[in-house]
């Protein structure tokens, strides 16, 4: 049972109340001035929905998604006022060798040894030309991350069957009146039971810990899929290629997936994670920006953030709300 007392047989059946923000049935639900309420939000008049003063995007990619569930402010920042952050040599090496790999995947003539040639070129013009590095000892670590990366990828590709789809940019809705979702998927093959699985080169670090279960980017990838191709996925992959580990989220029941670490189980559930992004896009819609009073888990937040390196924030300790 949901929050208007009707049964949702489906999770796409199902939104949110823009006040409580507590689960209804999508044909349940009031929708006034964009906003959606249930029964006793919309009859009560206990609280009045705040009205955004903003432009709201047509989508919402996954990454601004974990963006705002760490901090609010830096997604309004970057998403709502535009102040993306720049190329770092982390992104640039991992957009550069993603192109790398998808040419692989397609053209398996296409050898070890032209894809470390094309990316010495790739590397001699177009990377110092950026500036992206902040000592040559950090040039030396990705250069060789990059190379690690290549061996490796080519260690895996021969058990790879030929994907259907790379690189593909998917959309899809959440809730009534809220944006798209976006991602991009970089493979899905079809397997031998005819469903469908994905896989996801990294070239940073491996997840640990509860981080498995509380990363937005599996479960959401695979139930946008789903939602797209109308087929069940099976199986989703990361490899992490520089560490030469994988991990792996398997199937265990209806939108329920496991990954084995060791001897830890982490689970996720399709259904948690869309109550979850629509939670997130509420508050969205709802205008609220604050930085999360939190200094201790925000530490690591507020030391990589380009919007205090700009001066436009003075950090989780200093900031006390939302200021226009």
């Amino acid at each position: 049972m949901i929050g208007c007392w009707s049964c949702a047989q489906e999770v796409s059946e199902e939104t949110c109340c823009s006040v409580c923000e507590n689960t209804i049935h999508m044909d349940c639900a009031i929708k006034e001035g964009g906003a959606l309420f249930c029964d006793t939000c919309y009859t009560s008049k206990l609280t009045e929905p705040k009205i955004p003063d903003f432009e709201l995007p047509d989508y919402i990619r996954r990454t601004y998604i974990e963006t705002y569930r760490a901090c609010p402010f830096k997604f309004f920042k970057q998403v709502i006022e535009g102040i993306e952050q720049p190329p770092t040599c982390y992104t640039q090496v991992g957009i550069d060798l993603h192109d790398l790999f998808e040419k692989g995947l397609h053209d398996r003539d296409f050898l070890v040894e032209n894809m470390l040639d094309e990316f010495e070129v790739i590397w001699d013009n177009k990377y110092p030309p950026m500036n992206l590095f902040e000592s040559e000892e950090q040039k030396r670590t990705m250069y060789k991350r990059a190379i690690t990366s290549i061996s490796t990828y080519y260690n895996l590709i021969d058990s790879i069957p030929m994907p259907f789809v790379t690189e593909e940019t998917i959309f899809y809705k959440v809730g009534e009146g809220m944006p798209d979702v976006r991602f991009t998927m970089d493979a899905i093959i079809e397997n031998e039971a005819g469903n469908l699985e994905l896989l996801d080169w990294k070239t940073g670090k491996v997840l640990v810990g509860q981080k498995h279960s509380s990363d937005l980017q599996a479960p959401l990838y695979i139930y946008g899929v789903q939602e797209k191709y109308g087929r069940q996925v099976d199986k989703f992959t990361y490899y992490f290629l520089n560490e030469k580990k994988e991990r792996v989220f398997t199937r265990v029941a209806h939108n329920k997936y496991v990954c084995l670490v060791g001897k830890r189980e982490y689970h996720i559930d399709l259904e948690d994670m869309i109550k979850e992004i629509r939670r997130v896009f509420s508050k969205i819609m709802k205008g609220q920006f604050s930085v999360p009073s939190d200094p201790k888990g925000m530490f690591f937040t507020c030391k990589m953030c380009h919007i205090k390196e700009l001066g436009l924030c003075r950090g989780v300790e200093q900031e006390a709300w939302y200021q226009k």
